[in-house]
C-alpha cells in the first residue's frame, strides 16, 4: 500500500505546463446569498486539468450544502457539507480530468442568507503522456451474479455512479451497474441491479465516467462466473 503522500503505483502525471501560486485569487469565486459558487476551468485541446485540492467556506450554517467536481459532464467528487466556516480537501494525488474537458468546482447554495465562497488549493495545465491511458484488462462477473470486477493496466482514481459503463447480456437484460470499491488500485468493482444466470453471455461498453479514463470501447467480453439459476 501506497504512502498517502505517495502516489499509487502506475500513476502518471501530466507535464506541468502553468502552475499558479496555492490559492491564487483568479480562483476564488465569492457567490451571493443562497446562490452557487462556481471555479471553472476551461478545456483545452490535447491538455488536461487537473486540482490537488479544494478550499470552501460558508458565513452560515448550510442547509443542502454540497460540493461537486466535474470532469465534463462526469461528476467525479460529491462531498456534503453539513456545518458552517472554511473547510478543505487536499487529495492524496491530484486529480487529473480527462484530455480535453473542462473542470468545474461547484459549491451549492447554502440557503437564504448564507454566502458560500469557494477555490482550488491549486490547478494546472498538462499534458498527459499516452502510457497514462489505462486499458481494460478483464472484466468478470461474481458467482452471485450481482458483481462485475474489472482489472486495469493502470489505477483509477475516480469513478461515476456508473463509471460510464454498460453490461449487455444474452438473457438477463441489461442490469444498471453502481460503484461499489477499488478506487486507487487497478481492481474495481461495481455492484449489478439485477443478477446475471449462469451461462449467460455477457458483454461491457465504455463511455467515459473514470478517470483515468480509457478509450471508449463496446464489445468488451465478460467471463460469466453466475451459478444463479
Amino acid at each position: 500500500m501506497s504512502s498517502p503522500l505517495t502516489p499509487p503505483a502506475g500513476y502518471q502525471p501530466a507535464a506541468v505546463l502553468a502552475v499558479p501560486a496555492p490559492g491564487v485569487a483568479s480562483d476564488l469565486t465569492v457567490g451571493t446569498a443562497n446562490a452557487n459558487a462556481v471555479v471553472s476551468y476551461a478545456a483545452v485541446v490535447g491538455q488536461s486539468n487537473t486540482i490537488s485540492g479544494v478550499i470552501w467556506s460558508y458565513n452560515g450554517t448550510p442547509t443542502g450544502g454540497r460540493l461537486t467536481i466535474q470532469d465534463g459532464s462526469a461528476t467525479v467528487r460529491d462531498i456534503d457539507i453539513t456545518a458552517a466556516g472554511p473547510g478543505e480537501i487536499v487529495f492524496p494525488y491530484p486529480l487529473q480530468g480527462t484530455v480535453g474537458n473542462a473542470m468545474t468546482i461547484t459549491l451549492y447554495a447554502g440557503g437564504s442568507g448564507v454566502v458560500g465562497k469557494v477555490q482550488a488549493a491549486n490547478a494546472w495545465l498538462g499534458t498527459v503522456p499516452a502510457s497514462a491511458t489505462p486499458i481494460l484488462r478483464s472484466a468478470a462477473i461474481s458467482a452471485n451474479g450481482l458483481t462485475l470486477t474489472l482489472t486495469f493496466s493502470l489505477p483509477i482514481f475516480s469513478s461515476s455512479t456508473s463509471g460510464g459503463f454498460t453490461l449487455t447480456t444474452g438473457q438477463s437484460g441489461t442490469p444498471s451497474v453502481t460503484y461499489a470499491s477499488g478506487l486507487g488500485t487497478t481492481t474495481l468493482t461495481y455492484t449489478l441491479g439485477s443478477p446475471v444466470v449462469v451461462n449467460d453471455t455477457a458483454s461491457l461498453a465504455y463511455a467515459g465516467g473514470i478517470l483515468p479514463s480509457p478509450v471508449a470501447f463496446s464489445g468488451f467480453a465478460v467471463t460469466n462466473g453466475s451459478t444463479v439459476v
